[in-house]
């Protein structure tokens, strides 16, 4: 099972992270409660099904919803999240894949198409 977690990148996103601070906010309190509620979601289930975290920064339209690198809070929620697949976008500040949202990005069908042929030859390289 799969759960989707987009509101990690904003513990790493520089204008999400100014409207906690301008909130009174302490984003490592918040990002720390997140990991506990997400914890809460699969507890008792462990062992039941392989569980997933996907963390993405978002894409609705081809407009970016945050951006980043992990560097910075990677320790806490990678040592704390009890899921046995941590699934992230890590290979640039502003990837994402096709869209996070019904209407998509603005991304033509060969470019759809390509898209899929560099995942599958990533899967063919890593797993053979």
């Amino acid at each position: 099972m799969q759960l989707d977690e987009p509101s990690y990148t904003g513990y790493v996103d520089p204008a999400t992270l100014a409207r906690m601070h301008a909130r009174g906010e302490d984003p490592m309190k918040n990002l720390r409660r997140a990991i506990q509620a997400d914890n809460a979601v699969i507890e008792g289930l462990k062992g039941r099904a392989t569980f997933g975290l996907h963390v993405c920064r978002g894409n609705r339209a081809s407009i970016w919803h945050r951006e980043g690198k992990y560097d910075a809070i990677a320790e806490t929620p990678f040592g704390g999240l009890n899921f046995d697949r941590p699934l992230l976008e890590y290979d640039t500040e502003r990837t994402d894949g096709f869209a996070s949202g019904i209407g998509g990005n603005l991304l033509s069908e060969d470019e759809q198409w390509r898209k899929l042929e560099v995942m599958l030859q990533t899967a063919q390289r890593v797993w053979g």
